[in-house]
């Protein structure tokens, strides 16, 4: 029964991804990216920047069906040393092109990863709508 959802999950993910334009950066880089236009209200970060509506910025999305493949046989510090070379994949990546047009990137995670700061993200409270979307997608895992 786990194999039938997994298939189907990984269905969703492939016409997700063709949907809402997210492309690979590598065929080892655990993130997908996809260029987006905010519409919400401002937010002010930390270092000052401000991304308003009709600013550009980069929708970070977590490559599932690498990550699955490949998290049943690594340790939690190959999994960080990865994670990082990702990052790394993914500066170039945003170099040239029109990502480098985007102001800030930008991911929602259903993961606790307050070490994720460590890297230069912040991490912010989801609204009440964001929240009760996450909490439905945890229960459907």
């Amino acid at each position: 029964m786990k194999s039938f959802f997994l298939r189907v999950w990984m269905g969703w993910e492939r016409l997700f991804e063709k949907i809402f334009g997210i492309v690979y950066i590598s065929d080892d880089n655990i993130f997908r990216v996809a260029l987006r236009v905010y519409r919400g209200k401002a937010i002010q970060l930390s270092d000052g920047t401000v991304l308003r509506g009709g600013d550009k910025y980069i929708e970070l999305h977590f490559n599932n069906q690498l990550a699955m493949s490949v998290l049943k046989d690594v340790n939690p510090m190959a999994m960080l040393n990865w994670a990082r070379s990702s990052l790394i994949g993914l500066a170039r990546f945003i170099k040239e092109g029109p990502y480098a047009k985007a102001d800030v990137i930008m991911g929602l995670t259903i993961f606790s990863l307050k070490s994720i700061e460590r890297f230069g993200f912040e991490i912010m409270e989801l609204n009440r709508v964001e929240r009760r979307i996450v909490s439905l997608y945890e229960r459907f895992l």
